[in-house]
């Protein structure tokens, strides 16, 4: 072998061990000094396919017919992928090296013949580097994720390297105290395998936990003979089978929230679509999103960033480069079913680590992501070594057609690359760690500035512009700003996370709804299953005029606020946090029932304002610290007005002699014999106020009755007449009824102008003929209330009171029913009557 040779070896066995460490090189960092650690990041997949490409160019290699042409074939199928968008470099690289990385490797393996120490040793190192970090992470209370930046990685990690670690620990002291210590053997291998045990536990990751218990089962069924080996795996499915049958329940539970099942099932139809090429390296989370947003299977919830792999490895390779290909990958992992007749310890660690971490990735995305990746790769390649490279050729004519000058010109050329693919890379995460920093301190601007940097360094990455256009909609308040990034971030990719969502936000903050309505409705269409997107598209469709869609979504917005609570808390716990709050303002006990509120509504976003606050004439600018307020004291007041109106209905029911339900005609009967009007009183009087006080003017008795019969799911206009006297009239359902404060009359409607006495229209109290308006309180146009009713009510349906209705619908019930007499309702005439102290001012154009 000549010298130029075992110096590319070596360097290939350089860059495998620098791969294990340094793909983020900050998360080198102790645990909780340094945030962010994970935007630096070093392209270490795609430099090592790099020089394993160089590896096979330079060590002279026969491989067998079959290997070579199968190789050859997915060779030429990742390269015609590369060639239809050769911006994916690291992508195509990747994929390259799921063929020449292994291959590398076995041929690494075969020149050098190292020992069991010097294979083992960086991995024994890696495996004391994750446990130091995992157990900081567990100490801190933090996601043990050690340096691999996500917890499943971080659990297959350590699963792969563990039984390198027993095996050379055990190794090193049976060398030194003799192989008779059994008992030391035993001691080691606990105090390895336990911690490693306890970080995997702590880790919580199901798919790590399955691949070590299917590597069992098959370890096991090796030892059998075939016929008796058939006879074991079958006995293993029909317990299974019996198992699911006995007690489904627990494996139901396991898999209908999971985000695997429907994103398996939506990239079958992908790759059904594209068989034979696929969509190609790096295009799989753009092809994929219309087929996610199609799916039946929303559940969870679950954003494009989430989805940009499908959480198995066969169908990546099968939707980025077609059937073929991964058919291809699927005969590379033959070496882990098949055993030699000459293995040794390093066979043992390098198939077990092999195995798991490639059984992870049929059930999440450790072949994509370092170190898991860098790991399965090499210890595939050990595998290989018995069955790829049956021959070593290393003969005269072998080595001079690869002169050392070619060799070396291909590694500077190599090492260019990698170094231009690194600082690209590198440059590109610094800026972005640096945003996030300074996002997280609330210096907006200077977050900003650096996004800016990593569009200018790296077009390509669609997280710069997204991050741009983020901060200035929703922390700058910018649109003007933030629609040239995201609109650009659009042009990369068009489903990516929620933009769609900041933009329609954009054009909604300009006055544009009808172009913001178009982005929400494809944000809802993207994310069929989250809840601010459609609270979103309800908000433009207020503003646009599509009111009487705002129903059928107010119901669909219900369904999600209650299916979302259903994830995050159980019906027991939903109980007894509804029994809490009763119990709470049964008790007078504001702080105990505010936790409650926030506490059953947790899992929703639910800070946020009704619309319709938007178009009142006294609300004209809504600070953020209103519509995106927590629960407070003035909600407490609210719930407890609301128990208060309860308690006056029930008093109502018990007058009565009859037991049929109470209606708004016994409302109206009622209030006239208990309230006397008095035109002279200027001051407006809240309803509870009014009814313990039982003087008050027209209008606070108007407003009476539309607060009582609102209870009776009855919605109440008020309107003013010619002499600018208030009338109330109501619909219940079938048709209008006018009230007359004065004369206590209650007289049925069938033309707008049996109003006034046969004047035609009726007049509001802006002097605009044909208006009306309505009541309602400041606390009512606060979303959390009403979805706070809504989850209540889930938990407990016998809970009282019920203030589930948003202002919005009644408006839109409301105009629905005055077409019939062709009444002119205009949300400009909402009004809010409240005490001054409910005066809460913030954008008339917020979405």
């Amino acid at each position: 072998m000549s010298s130029i040779t075992k110096q590319t070896l070596s360097l290939f066995g350089f860059i495998a061990v620098f791969s294990l460490f340094c793909t983020y090189p900050v998360a080198l960092l102790p645990p909780g000094i340094e945030g962010s650690s994970y935007f630096i990041r070093i392209p270490t997949m795609a430099i090592l396919t790099l020089f394993s490409v160089v590896v096979l160019a330079a060590v002279p290699v026969t491989l067998d017919r079959s290997v070579l042409l199968i190789s050859l074939i997915y060779v030429a199928v990742v390269l015609s992928q590369f060639l239809r968008d050769i911006t994916q470099i690291e992508h195509s690289l990747v994929l390259l090296g799921y063929l020449t990385v292994p291959l590398a490797t076995a041929t690494y393996c075969r020149n050098r013949d190292p020992r069991f120490r010097s294979v083992a040793a960086p991995f024994v190192a890696l495996w004391l580097l994750l446990l130091i970090y995992g157990a900081m992470n567990d100490l801190q209370r933090r996601d043990v994720i050690g340096i691999t930046g996500n917890r499943n990685w971080m659990a297959i990690s350590i699963l792969a390297v563990t039984p390198w670690t027993v095996a050379m620990t055990v190794g090193a002291l049976r060398s030194r105290f003799g192989k008779q210590m059994l008992w030391r053997d035993l001691i080691c291998g606990l105090a390895i395998v336990a911690p490693s045990l306890y970080l995997l536990g702590r880790c919580r990751s199901r798919a790590a936990w399955l691949a070590l218990i299917v590597y069992g089962i098959v370890w096991t069924g090796w030892r059998f003979k075939p016929a008796r080996r058939v006879v074991y795996f079958f006995s293993l499915a029909g317990v299974a089978v019996v198992c699911v049958i006995l007690k489904p329940r627990p494996f139901v539970d396991a898999f209908k929230d999971d985000i695997r099942i429907p994103t398996w099932i939506t990239t079958a139809k992908l790759i059904a679509d594209h068989p034979f090429t696929g969509v190609g390296p790096g295009s799989y989370r753009r092809e994929h999103t219309p087929y996610r947003a199609r799916s039946e299977y929303h559940r969870r919830r679950v954003a494009a960033d989430i989805t940009g792999h499908p959480h198995n490895e066969f169908l990546n390779v099968a939707a980025t480069i077609g059937l073929p290909g991964s058919v291809i990958w699927l005969t590379f992992l033959a070496p882990l079913f098949r055993r030699h007749e000459n293995e040794t310890t390093v066979d043992h660690c390098a198939r077990f680590s092999a195995f798991v971490i490639y059984f992870h990735g049929m059930l999440d995305k450790p072949l994509v992501q370092p170190p898991s990746s860098i790991i399965a790769l090499c210890t595939l390649g050990v595998c290989w070594r018995h069955y790829v490279l049956p021959q070593m050729a290393f003969t005269r004519y072998g080595t001079a057609w690869r002169p050392g000058w070619a060799v070396a010109a291909a590694i500077a050329v190599t090492a260019g690359l990698a170094v231009k693919l690194s600082l690209t890379s590198i440059r590109s995460g610094g800026h972005q760690r640096l945003a996030s920093i300074y996002s997280g301190h609330g210096e907006y601007q200077s977050a900003v500035h650096h996004y800016q940097k990593m569009t200018e360094i790296d077009p390509m990455n669609i997280r710069g512009y997204y991050g741009a256009g983020s901060i200035l909609i929703q922390k700058l308040m910018d649109p003007a700003g933030a629609l040239p990034f995201l609109n650009q971030a659009m042009v990369l990719d068009p489903g990516f996370a929620h933009v769609n969502r900041l933009a329609g936000k954009c054009y909604g903050m300009i006055g544009d709804h009808m172009r913001a309505l178009q982005y929400f409705q494809r944000e809802c269409t993207l994310f069929p299953r989250d809840i601010t997107s459609h609270q979103s598209l309800f908000t433009s469709m207020m503003f646009t005029g599509h009111t009487g869609e705002l129903i059928r979504l107010e119901r669909y917005l219900n369904d999600l606020y209650i299916s979302h609570t259903m994830q995050r808390v159980s019906l027991d716990l939903g109980q007894r946090l509804a029994h809490d709050w009763r119990r709470s303002l049964d008790e007078g006990d504001r702080d105990a029932a505010i936790r409650a509120a926030a506490a059953i509504c947790s899992a929703v976003d639910y800070k946020i304002i009704d619309p319709a606050i938007m178009f009142c004439e006294r609300y004209r600018i809504i600070p953020p610290e209103i519509m995106y307020a927590d629960f407070d004291s003035g909600d407490v007041d609210y719930w407890n007005r609301l128990r208060r109106r309860d308690a006056i209905l029930a008093e109502l029911r018990s007058s009565r002699l009859e037991a049929s339900p109470v209606t708004w005609f016994d409302i109206v009967e009622y209030a006239n014999q208990r309230i006397t009007i008095d035109d002279d009183l200027r001051t407006f009087s809240l309803p509870e106020d009014l009814w313990r006080e039982g003087t008050g003017n027209r209008l606070s008795y108007c407003c009476l009755l539309a607060w009582l019969n609102r209870a009776l799911s009855i919605d109440t206009a008020i309107y003013t007449d010619a002499l600018g006297n208030f009338h109330a009239i109501v619909h219940d359902g079938k048709q209008w009824w006018h009230i007359n404060p004065e004369q206590k009359s209650t007289i049925a409607i069938t033309d707008v102008r049996d109003l006034n006495d046969g004047v035609t229209g009726v007049s509001a109290a802006t002097d605009k003929p044909g208006m009306a308006r309505l009541f309602f309180t400041a606390e009512e146009f606060y979303l959390r209330n009403q979805i706070l009713s809504v989850v209540l009510h889930h938990f407990d349906p016998d809970l009282k009171p019920d203030f589930a209705t948003v202002p919005v619908s009644a408006f839109c019930r409301l105009k629905t029913a005055a077409a019939a007499v062709h009444m002119k309702l205009d949300l400009n005439d909402f009004v809010i009557s409240a005490p001054p102290h409910h005066r809460r001012p913030a954008p008339a154009s917020v979405e």
